[in-house]
């Protein structure tokens, strides 16, 4: 069963480590999700990730990962290993991209593929949350072969 606390993620769209640590501190005792976009990510690194998972909240680390397929995979095994519980990934990467991003069992942090990949509705289920983010990669792949572009 899903806790109130876990249906709302705040996100710490703020420039600094402080403030970003302040607003989990204030609103800990309500929310178990705080998401880390590109801004404080690229400001105060992973250590943000560490010391909001100290506090025994949860990340959802917001980057828009967008790159070559070995490159994605990798990523999201880094933020596996840092204890991520959801990230993004741009499916406009294609096919490749989206399928390496959920391929590695391994990935502890990260133990469902729809952790890896959301939909929007974190109540679907592994499976067709998966295969609705593949689909998505393959019409995108497919329209962009199609018009001769490369993926």
């Amino acid at each position: 069963m899903t806790k109130a606390a876990d249906k709302i993620i705040v996100a710490l769209d703020v420039a600094a480590e402080k403030e970003a640590l302040n607003l989990v501190a204030q609103l800990r005792g309500d929310i178990s999700f705080f998401k880390v976009g590109l801004q404080l990510y690229t400001a105060a690194g992973p250590e943000i990730v560490r010391k909001i998972l100290a506090d025994g909240a949860k990340v959802f680390l917001d980057l828009k990962l967008h790159d070559i397929p070995n490159t994605v995979a990798r990523a999201v095994e880094s933020a596996a290993e840092l204890g991520v519980q959801m990230l993004t990934i741009h499916l406009s990467g294609g096919t490749e991209m989206t399928l390496a991003a959920v391929a590695d069992p391994e990935c502890s942090g990260l133990d469902q593929p729809d952790q890896r990949i959301t939909s929007g509705n974190w109540d679907h289920g592994t499976n067709q949350t998966t295969r609705a983010a593949t689909n998505a990669a393959r019409s995108i792949g497919g329209d962009r072969r199609h018009r001769g572009e490369s993926l």
